[in-house]
């Protein structure tokens, strides 16, 4: 897909409603017969579009199309409510559903969970991020938390974090090995994800991350990185 700019909608939301089902990658992660291991980013569509209707700034139009050409149209599902859980009950079934990976249960189990508590929802999502050597999980976990604040929240958001959970490769950090978090640092972290972790530790009770990051921002990271900082975000 490649948008046309003088065909953009007027405004974020608009462009929510008329590209939805386009805002994912069909997949994050494979291993092929030679046994190399491929890893794509998450889909940054939302973040930069918002980006976009926010400072109108035109390279930022560039890479949403880039990023639009990597990702597929999905079908629009109806995602029904799941009023007769408790929210310890889908408190529960959300964080087992994550952990599973399970890409049938997890959107409608966290938007329910989202509409009726929006902190506790967030305490998850957040610790789950933690716990991954991912670091576009937290980073996408904190984008979503913006886009909810600034744009207000949308399904689509939902949609675009869970999936990407859901579908790419989860493994754990050592928390309780410096060796393990000294590496970490230094070839897995970027400052993206090091400026988000700082930002958030304390809150959700994790230790605090002493090595600098060493790992580089992709054009489409780096872009977002700016408008954080200069937004006053990080």
């Amino acid at each position: 897909m490649n948008i046309i700019m003088e065909n953009l909608p007027e405004n974020f939301h608009e462009f929510i409603e008329k590209y939805q089902g386009n805002f994912d990658k069909r997949k994050y992660f494979k291993i092929n017969q030679e046994l190399e291991i491929c890893e794509k980013e998450p889909s940054w569509v939302l973040e930069l579009s918002f980006i976009y209707y926010e400072t109108k700034d035109s390279t930022v139009f560039d890479l949403i199309n880039n990023e639009l050409g990597k990702c597929f149209k999905d079908k629009i599902k109806k995602i029904d409510r799941l009023s007769k859980y408790s929210i310890p009950e889908l408190s529960d079934k959300f964080w087992r559903a994550l952990m599973n990976k399970d890409g049938v249960h997890t959107v409608r189990l966290g938007n329910e969970l989202f509409l009726r508590d929006r902190e506790l929802f967030l305490e998850i999502v957040y610790r789950y991020a933690f716990i991954s050597s991912d670091v576009n999980k937290l980073t996408k976990v904190f984008l979503f938390e913006v886009l909810c604040e600034k744009a207000s929240y949308n399904i689509e958001f939902m949609k675009n974090l869970l999936n990407y959970f859901s579908s790419s490769e989860l493994e754990y950090i050592r928390h309780d090995s410096a060796e393990y978090m000294n590496y970490f640092g230094k070839y897995r972290a970027d400052k993206l994800y090091y400026d988000i972790y700082m930002k958030k530790y304390e809150k959700y009770k994790m230790k605090s991350m002493e090595s600098a990051p060493g790992a580089s921002l992709s054009p489409e990271k780096d872009r977002i990185y700016t408008y954080l900082k200069k937004e006053g975000y990080l």
